[in-house]
C-alpha cells in the first residue's frame, strides 16, 4: 500500500515538472517506470512465500514480514531520491556527500543498468563532501548517468571517478564511457565537471 501510494506521489511530481520543465521529463518517466517495476518484483516475491506458509506457518510468516518490512526500506529510501529529482523546489547550497548521491543513483538506476546491460564502476579513495544544492546535483548526476549509458552502449561500461584537483579547492566528477565490442564507437568518451570541495 506504502508503495502505490509513493507510486502516485511520483506521477503527481512528474507531471508537475512535464507543465515547468519539458526537457527533464524523459529522465523522470525513466525513473517512474523503475518503482513501478521494482514495486511489482517486491509484490511477486511476498505473493510466493505467502504461497508457503501453509507448509510452515510460522517460519514463512516471519520471512514475509522480513520481506515486507525490507520492501518497504527500500521504497522510503528511493522515494525521497525520487521525490528530489521531481520537485520544483530551489533548495540552499550546503554539503552534500557527493559518493553517497552516485551510489544511490546507482541503485535507483539498477534496472536501467540491467535492461542496458552496462556495467557500472565507481573509483574513489574515500568519501567525498562538496557544496552543492542537492536537488540540482542529483539532476546533474542523472543526466551524466544517462549520457554515459548512450555512449558506452550495450555491452559497455560507465566508470565514475572522483578526485581531488591539484591545487585547487575543487573535486573532479569523470563520467567515462567505455563503448561495448559491437559498438560503432571504440574509443573511451569522458564527460567531466567540477564542484567545491569540503575538506
Amino acid at each position: 500500500i506504502e508503495a502505490e501510494f509513493l507510486v502516485n506521489k511520483l506521477e503527481t511530481d512528474i507531471r508537475r515538472v512535464l507543465i515547468a520543465s519539458p526537457e527533464d521529463y524523459q529522465p523522470l518517466e525513466q525513473l517512474r517506470q523503475d518503482i513501478i517495476q521494482a514495486h511489482q518484483a517486491a509484490r511477486l516475491k511476498l505473493e510466493i512465500v505467502s504461497r508457503m506458509v501453509a507448509v510452515n506457518r510460522f517460519d514463512y510468516a516471519m520471512q514475509i514480514l522480513q520481506q515486507a518490512e525490507k520492501s518497504i526500506q527500500i521504497f522510503r529510501n528511493r522515494s525521497h531520491i525520487w521525490h528530489n529529482l521531481a520537485s520544483l523546489e530551489v533548495g540552499t547550497v550546503q554539503s552534500v556527500s557527493l559518493t553517497e548521491s552516485i551510489q544511490d543513483l546507482i541503485s535507483l538506476l539498477s534496472t536501467e543498468i540491467s535492461i542496458r546491460k552496462v556495467e557500472v564502476a565507481t573509483n574513489w579513495l574515500k568519501p567525498i563532501t562538496v557544496t552543492a544544492e542537492p536537488r540540482s546535483l542529483l539532476r546533474r548526476l542523472l543526466r551524466c548517468f544517462l549520457q554515459a549509458f548512450e555512449n558506452a552502449g550495450k555491452g559497455g561500461k560507465v566508470e565514475v571517478m572522483v578526485a581531488n584537483m591539484p591545487c585547487s579547492e575543487l573535486i573532479s566528477v569523470n563520467f567515462i564511457s567505455i563503448p561495448g565490442l559491437n559498438n560503432c564507437k571504440s574509443e573511451p568518451i569522458t564527460h567531466s565537471f567540477t564542484l567545491p570541495i569540503i575538506k
